[in-house]
């Protein structure tokens, strides 16, 4: 279904509106306006711009709990937890600050069904996904009851929630760094048979970027994405 956008051709923001919409394959159904004879004052264009004011503001709430979760959230989760898989202790220090993020979350939880409003949006479903991840490393959430009261409208309202993110999958999914790093978990040494596996894994990975600029060619894709995501936390 094209996107309906008012504008000018003589306009090089609306042509510059034209030529990312063609490079990312989205249809648009231009409209012509004029605004020398006021086209753009009239009360039908004055709902669309009050409609857009209001979806704008929407999507600054959205945007801003995405990028809490991405630079404050998940930020101070990494630096808390990622030093522990190269045999670090726990930082006390380190964890108030992660805990100051999760008072930072109730607070903006107070008073709203969803992270961002009335509905589940992308902010939702990002932040609960980082959630999981916290709670599965041991730290506690009961404390935030604004985080509480949201992680289980989620749980039940998020499609695929159980699946994707559930309790039992994410014990599934932190069993490997339980094995791998059980000196964080049991206070054990690392073991070198399971440690040479993970050599042996990189080793195919050496492989495969040989004579490649890329995972998968000369272009960089999801498949580079997701493997620096893994290399990164190793």
């Amino acid at each position: 279904m094209p996107i309906d956008l008012y504008g000018m051709p003589a306009s090089a923001p609306c042509r510059a509106v034209l030529l990312a919409a063609k490079a990312v394959g989205v249809e648009v159904n231009f409209k012509e306006i004029n605004v020398r004879k006021g086209e753009h004052l009239t009360p039908d264009m004055g709902r669309t711009t009050a409609y857009i004011r209001r979806t704008l503001k929407k999507r600054a709430i959205v945007d801003q709990r995405l990028y809490f979760d991405i630079g404050t959230l998940y930020a101070r989760f990494g630096e808390y937890f990622y030093p522990l898989l190269n045999g670090g202790s726990p930082d006390p220090a380190k964890l108030e600050k992660l805990n100051e993020a999760l008072t930072f979350l109730d607070t903006f939880l107070a008073g709203s069904k969803y992270a961002a409003g009335d509905n589940l949006t992308l902010a939702d479903l990002t932040l609960v996904a980082n959630l999981a991840t916290i709670e599965g490393i041991g730290v506690d959430i009961t404390p935030y009851e604004n985080i509480t009261k949201w992680y289980d409208t989620i749980k039940t309202n998020a499609p695929g929630y159980e699946e994707i993110n559930g309790k039992n999958l994410l014990a599934v999914l932190f069993k490997p760094f339980i094995d791998q790093f059980p000196s964080i978990f049991e206070g054990a040494s690392l073991d070198p048979a399971k440690l040479e596996k993970l050599k042996e894994a990189l080793n195919f990975l050496d492989s495969f970027l040989a004579n490649s600029k890329y995972a998968a060619g000369d272009s960089l894709t999801l498949a580079d994405l997701s493997l620096v995501a893994s290399v990164s936390t190793l």
